[in-house]
């Protein structure tokens, strides 16, 4: 459990701290006049030092985790980020995933940015659909995802639900787990790994 939390702990921090920064961790983020100069004298440095605690993560983890923060953040540095690192360090399935996940921490009105900075790369292009449930399956298989994933208690949270919060958790196996959890494209860990970067 202890190097799970260091792991979630390095990931969010490169995430959170990094992922505005837009196409590395090196990324020049203002030019050079007076205020700018002083500003870059310590943050520069700052970047250098997370760049080393972010080892821990694959290159591909790295890429997820900074595109999860860009878009959470609606950062303007995401068409710069995607025209960088598609193709090279993600795939366009894996940024898709990453997009439509957003979605259901962020909301669509936050994240409709991130579709519209997302469409010049995808038109044209023919991918797989991630989809592996439907509308009469969803609560069903989300339901059973999460029972897989975090045990029984997700039992007892349905037992003892009051009236009034049923449909939260009838929401969250239906649309959290059934809609984005059980898609393709990303493992479980992976978008175990996202998702606080997306609150």
């Amino acid at each position: 459990m202890s190097k799970r939390r260091e792991f979630f702990k390095k990931s969010l921090l490169t995430g959170a701290l990094v992922g505005f920064a837009g196409l590395n961790l090196k990324a020049e983020i203002l030019d050079e006049n007076e205020l700018e100069k002083e500003f870059n004298d310590f943050f520069k440095p700052f970047l250098n030092e997370l760049e080393k605690e972010s080892e821990i993560l694959s290159p591909i983890d790295r890429a997820l985790v900074i595109l999860a923060s860009l878009i959470a953040n609606q950062s303007e540095y995401l068409k710069d980020f995607l025209r960088t690192n598609l193709e090279k360090n993600l795939s366009l399935i894996e940024a898709r995933e990453v997009l439509f996940q957003s979605v259901a921490y962020l909301g669509f009105a936050k994240a409709k940015g991130a579709f519209l900075a997302f469409k010049e790369f995808f038109e044209g292009k023919s991918l797989e659909k991630g989809s592996t449930t439907n509308a009469k399956n969803r609560q069903e298989r989300g339901y059973a995802l999460q029972i897989d994933t975090f045990g029984k208690r997700i039992k007892k949270a349905y037992e003892n639900a009051s009236p009034d919060t049923k449909h939260i958790n009838r929401l969250l196996s239906s649309n959290c787990f059934g809609d984005y959890y059980t898609r393709k494209g990303l493992d479980m860990r992976q978008r175990e790994l996202l998702s606080p970067l997306l609150f």
